[in-house]
């Protein structure tokens, strides 16, 4: 009797401690699971979730995939036509290529919005990383697009922002222009004429100032920094990085 009940014990032990090698990231979003070992299985979210190496990885077990400790991403979806998901959950942290990653798949604007959100909200990526997501438009991941850019100077060879369904709409972002830049005080905004919503966020993706039509935007109580600045009119939307004194 005593032999078995050590033997629940030590097994409930051991599959407490590896549930524990599985956990949620500070944003809310991301699966971790560094110390885990490949093969290893744990909860987060309601999703149970497996720890796979860059060749396990296939389009069909790909969100239920922790990614944490992969380094190479290159050519992973490559020309795969069918693949369409949601990545935004991947530990994406330590990864330093993503060559060819999503050209030719499959991949809609909505779920890489989500993907370069869920990315940019970790914080912590690699410098100087190549993504590939040719024929894939981004929309409303713009700001976070833009912070990863500037952050960490990443690449993105994609098919550039989504387009709005009715021309007269859009926001012509050749015309828009923010100064003084750097500024100690005041933004200035020029080019824009319709109704549009205007947020400002740090470096971190935190969003610190939003407003809604103004072409005056008081700045002066961000702290020293780099900011990014999204405009939108509802159908499109630019971007634009400013220094603040």
């Amino acid at each position: 009797m005593k032999t078995i009940t050590f033997l629940l014990f030590f097994t409930l032990s051991v599959s407490s401690l590896l549930a524990q090698d599985f956990y949620l990231n500070a944003n809310g979003l991301t699966c971790m699971c560094t110390d885990a070992a490949i093969g290893a299985e744990g909860v987060v979210n309601g999703i149970t979730y497996t720890k796979r190496t860059k060749e396990q990885i296939t389009p069909a077990n790909a969100t239920t995939t922790c990614t944490s400790g992969i380094v190479d991403m290159s050519s992973l979806f490559l020309n795969e036509s069918n693949f369409d998901e949601d990545l935004s959950s991947w530990d994406v942290s330590k990864v330093t290529t993503m060559i060819n990653m999503f050209d030719g798949s499959g991949l809609t604007t909505e779920n890489y919005d989500n993907i370069l959100i869920g990315w940019q909200s970790l914080g912590s990526l690699s410098n100087g990383v190549t993504l590939g997501a040719i024929d894939t438009k981004y929309c409303f991941g713009a700001a976070a697009r833009a912070i990863i850019e500037a952050q960490f100077q990443w690449v993105f060879e994609d098919d550039g922002m989504c387009q709005p369904l009715n021309v007269g709409d859009y926001l012509n972002s050749e015309f828009v222009t923010i100064f003084p830049n750097p500024t100690n005080d005041f933004l200035m905004i020029d080019g824009i004429e319709n109704s549009v919503n205007i947020s400002i966020y740090n470096l971190l993706g935190a969003e610190v100032i939003a407003e809604s039509y103004t072409d005056k935007i008081d700045v002066s109580e961000l702290s020293k920094g780099v900011y990014i600045i999204n405009i939108s009119n509802g159908v499109s939307q630019t971007n634009r990085k400013f220094i603040k004194n």
